[in-house]
């Protein structure tokens, strides 16, 4: 019976969980358009014969925007799903296991409060090409209404830089160190 009851405690607490932040997310769908006309006449996107793109730019930044919606183009899912692994609300776009593990190593690893921590530390330019690449993905998603839900939206410079901070210790070997301590052995087919 008691372990009934934690279970239940449990499924409620992931339900909440889960629907509030739905219920945030579909307030923030409209992604900012204002820059969109500027970079676009900034920016190009050459695809060769086999469709590799090669991007173009006045500026870094405007070729971080060609880059972004060229990557969102060739594989807009995983753009979506790394965004809201980064900012810890996987579960949004799945009720998994798998998701659930993703929002809650981010939160204990603070991926959001570090880079929203440091952002302003980054140099203007690195961050310019941060929110260049950043609009390159609301950019699509206006073109593409059809293709994408909302729920990673608007992307801003400081959520692409989570990416990194998400990513930089599974890089490092985090769960090879991790996982024994739990009496597990690491296998690299579980990430996918």
């Amino acid at each position: 019976m008691r372990i009934f009851r934690r279970a239940v405690v449990l499924a409620a607490a992931f339900a909440i969980v889960f629907f509030a932040g739905r219920l945030r997310l579909w307030s923030v769908r409209q992604p900012p358009a204002a820059s969109f006309p500027q970079r676009v006449a900034a920016s190009e996107i050459l695809r060769d014969e086999w469709g590799v793109p090669h991007v173009f730019g006045k500026t870094d930044a405007d070729a971080a925007f060609a880059l972004a919606y060229a990557h969102a183009e060739d594989d807009y899912p995983t753009i979506e799903r790394a965004l809201l692994a980064a900012r810890g609300q996987s579960s949004l776009r799945e009720l998994s296991i798998r998701a659930l593990i993703n929002d809650y190593y981010a939160g204990l690893f603070r991926v959001r409060k570090l880079t929203e921590h440091s952002y302003e530390r980054l140099s203007p330019q690195t961050r310019a090409v941060l929110e260049g690449y950043a609009d390159g993905i609301n950019y699509y998603a206006s073109v593409h209404p059809e293709e994408v839900e909302g729920r990673a939206f608007p992307v801003r410079g400081q959520d692409v830089a989570a990416g990194f901070v998400h990513k930089l210790p599974l890089f490092q070997g985090l769960l090879q160190q991790l996982l024994p301590l739990y009496g597990r052995k690491f296998d690299p087919s579980e990430l996918g």
